[in-house]
């Protein structure tokens, strides 16, 4: 393995935490508004692309909470279970059930329903499809 660039490193340290906040961010908000968990999806994989760049897919891998494809079968089930839960009240596949509006300090006015649930499937698909294909490219070299 080369070594890493300073440069390279001290970008990855700096922007990852941004990216992966903002990809958070997105993914609450996008049910509502525009974004979601495609957005979220592709501002944390581009955090994981910097630090794959900076220390390489094996670093990426060791220090992640799933592995790439397992992002995808946890990510394939949620938005599976968002679109059949409202089948089970008598409602159509996919059809949006809300929870109860309850306030937190600081998001305020928080909504919990099954399209948060799909798009954190979407999210994780993203996730898993990108890395898997990106350590497989990288590992291949």
């Amino acid at each position: 393995m080369k070594t890493p660039s300073v440069i390279m490193t001290l970008s990855a340290k700096l922007l990852c935490p941004v990216l992966i906040t903002m990809a958070f961010a997105f993914l609450y908000r996008g049910h509502n508004e525009p974004g979601g968990g495609f957005i979220g999806g592709l501002l944390f994989t581009a955090a994981m692309i910097l630090k794959l760049l900076a220390h390489g897919a094996t670093y990426v891998e060791k220090h992640m909470w799933l592995k790439p494809h397992n992002f995808l079968l946890v990510g394939i089930s949620s938005a599976f279970v968002a679109g059949i839960m409202p089948l089970f009240i008598g409602k159509a596949f996919l059809q949006s059930l809300w929870f109860p509006t309850f306030a937190l300090p600081i998001l305020g006015d928080v909504h919990i329903g099954t399209p948060l649930l799909f798009d954190i499937g979407v999210f994780m698909v993203v996730i898993g499809f990108v890395l898997t294909v990106l350590i497989d490219f990288e590992e291949a070299q």
